[in-house]
């Protein structure tokens, strides 16, 4: 099960815990969206692989994020089915279906609570 925090949490113990940042959601009656990660573990305890893979999300992610659907669905359908990979990968085939509107900003917004 993995352990998510929020934006401020995250800020607090970047340093010295990796991380990564698992979506940007936007909660029903908040104007402002926020980030939430997934602890990955402590810094100096990640193995060179660790590291790599945590490169290759992060790309992937940012690639999403600038609409780079493309460009971001090979490095997320390389993550075995784990999440968040299978549900960027998801997003990335649908935005292949329908690509989004100019003004997309890659924010998931929350329907409830």
């Amino acid at each position: 099960m993995p352990i998510l925090v929020g934006e401020t949490t995250f800020g607090l113990i970047r340093d010295d815990i990796a991380a990564r940042e698992v979506d940007i959601i936007r909660v029903v009656g908040k104007a402002k969206p926020v980030a939430v990660y997934e602890i990955i573990g402590e810094k100096s305890g990640l193995v060179r692989e660790e590291v790599e893979k945590l490169s290759l999300y992060e790309e992937a992610r940012d690639a999403y994020k600038r609409q780079g659907v493309e460009e971001s669905g090979v490095p997320f359908r390389e993550d075995r089915g784990r999440r968040p990979g299978r549900l960027y990968r998801e997003r990335c085939e649908n935005l292949d279906l329908s690509p989004p509107p100019a003004d997309w900003d890659g924010i998931f917004h929350l329907k409830s609570k």
